[in-house]
């Protein structure tokens, strides 16, 4: 019997144990079943309230190792982005290699420094509100000598 079942029928024991004018039990046998069935609802509810208890604490638990998750997400990228930054400084761009591990220098990725300098043709509307750059486009003139407005070509790592 669920929980909603049995209040009905710990109201229903109550209501026939007990005259309602007059408040005093006219039967006893009903009355001792009302007690039995109010001390297993009440279990129930305290056992209901118990397992609520704790999903909010594991709940609670999974937020908090999110959070702590996110964190040593953002220090780690952080701490790579200093690394490939690092090593782009230190190293010649010649390709290195071993067991383990391969150096080698990219192309590159295009960045906008600004996007106001671009000229239009490098330009797409895409909404009425928001213009894309067509970066392959300026990366491959840039590759072919000329110079473009507003951007550069920044080396990346590769590392395999």
């Amino acid at each position: 019997m669920n929980v909603y079942e049995q209040s009905n029928e710990v109201e229903k024991a109550l209501s026939e144990a007990i005259d309602e004018e007059t408040g005093e039990i006219i039967d006893e046998g009903k009355f001792e079943l009302f007690e039995k069935l109010q001390g297993d609802f009440n279990t129930k509810v305290l056992s209901l309230a118990k397992y609520l208890r704790d999903k909010r604490i594991h709940l609670k638990n999974i937020k908090d190792e999110a959070k702590r998750f996110r964190a040593k997400q953002k220090t780690l990228e952080k701490n790579i982005d200093w690394l490939e930054n690092y090593i782009m400084i230190c190293w010649n761009g010649e390709k290195l290699e071993d067991i383990q591990v391969k150096l080698k220098r990219n192309v590159g990725t295009t960045e906008i420094s600004n996007e106001e300098f671009v000229p239009d043709k490098y330009k797409t509307e895409v909404t009425k509100v928001e213009v894309k750059i067509d970066r392959s486009a300026i990366k491959a003139d840039i590759l072919n000598g000329e110079k473009v407005n507003g951007a550069f070509i920044k080396p990346t790592l590769r590392v395999s």
